[in-house]
């Protein structure tokens, strides 16, 4: 059946060649450099060859050589789309949420980082898609972690200062009991930490200064000063208040825009566990997890899950130490010697005095 030159589209040679090529070739011979023809396997009506050209694909059905036209529009230089994620292995409930969420949505695919490419399933409109498989192993080793390091008693600190995390970064941080920086992060939060607890001093001593009565004898100048000083401190140091020593691991938000954190972090030795996105740099963080960090739902999420690991490992710490002070009790009990019996004595019989 001889195909014309309107069925295989606009640059594409007619004769021996065309026909060879629609015939199931291994290479299409193209007239016109400048269009790219993308080829996959179709599961219904056979192998097809998709041929861009203005307007709608023109694909032929390689087996019955008859053209088709497709309902996607062709773009030049993009990859075919990608197929729905497989979830079999994984948890569905966890990853329907992540995709509700809108865990799975990248960067641009321009601005992509090379290093991401593991964690990456596609691309789609210019846009890059998140394998949520990744995402879901992320998560998991990122909870695991965090359940054993507060089970131990150890501090994490959360650090999201995007205009984006805000909220959620402050809001689950405060419900799992831990120290955060929603703001600005200050240079010099780990490294410099003893001058960061002198500043947590003085923003005690104004808390206690301004309700006092003693407030009242300086001037207005030097009580608006003073109130400015506490505004700014417990803006930039409220959530890091209970920060009593160095912590045991970072949660960040986004280690691009919080490349200060992650630099000190790693110098102090600490472990970061970071949302990282496809323009972000995987070998900064020590448990990586993709996914959008631009999206509200999404940290919200993550954060929520991570929150819950925290708490739950400080449950079973709660839980263990009762047990052990419940045990340590009854072994007291246990243990204590019994005072030993009287022995008993004879009595000496008292001989009787002669009359």
């Amino acid at each position: 059946m001889a195909v014309s030159r309107r069925a295989l589209g606009r640059g594409w040679q007619t004769g021996r060649r065309a026909k060879a090529a629609v015939g199931g070739s291994r290479s299409l011979v193209r007239a016109n450099p400048r269009i790219q023809a993308s080829r996959w396997v179709s599961g219904a009506a056979g192998p097809r060859e998709c041929l861009p050209g203005r307007g709608r694909r023109r694909c032929v059905d390689t087996a019955g050589k008859k053209p088709i036209v497709c309902g996607a529009r062709s773009r030049r230089g993009s990859d075919p789309p990608p197929s729905s994620v497989s979830v079999k292995s994984v948890s569905n409930v966890l990853a329907q949420e992540l995709i509700e969420a809108g865990v799975h949505f990248g960067h641009r695919a321009s601005r992509w980082n090379p290093k991401m490419k593991p964690y990456i399933h596609g691309r789609r409109n210019l846009i890059h898609i998140i394998d949520v498989r990744e995402t879901i192993r992320g998560l998991l080793r990122a909870k695991k972690y965090l359940k054993q390091v507060s089970s131990t008693g150890n501090l994490i600190l959360f650090v999201g200062t995007k205009r984006q995390g805000t909220e959620a970064v402050a809001r689950e941080a405060a419900r799992c009991g831990m120290p955060y920086v929603s703001d600005r992060w200050l240079g010099g939060t780990l490294t410099n930490f003893r001058t960061i607890r002198n500043r947590l001093a003085r923003l005690e001593e104004l808390e206690t200064l301004i309700p006092s009565d003693a407030f009242g004898g300086y001037s207005k100048k030097m009580q608006s000063s003073l109130r400015r000083e506490h505004r700014k401190m417990l803006r930039n140091l409220g959530g890091i208040r209970t920060l009593s020593r160095l912590p045991e691991c970072l949660v960040v938000f986004d280690p691009k825009k919080e490349k200060n954190a992650v630099n000190e972090a790693r110098k102090m030795g600490i472990t970061t566990v970071a949302l990282i996105d496809t323009d972000c740099d995987p070998d900064l963080v020590d448990l990586p997890i993709p996914g959008n960090d631009d999206s509200i739902r999404s940290i919200e999420l993550v954060a929520a899950r991570l929150a819950d690991a925290i708490l739950e490992g400080k449950s079973h710490s709660a839980t263990e130490a009762q047990v052990s002070a419940e045990g340590a009790a009854g072994g007291e009990t246990e243990g204590k010697p019994k005072p030993k019996a009287r022995p008993m004595v004879a009595k000496r019989s008292v001989p009787k005095p002669k009359a």
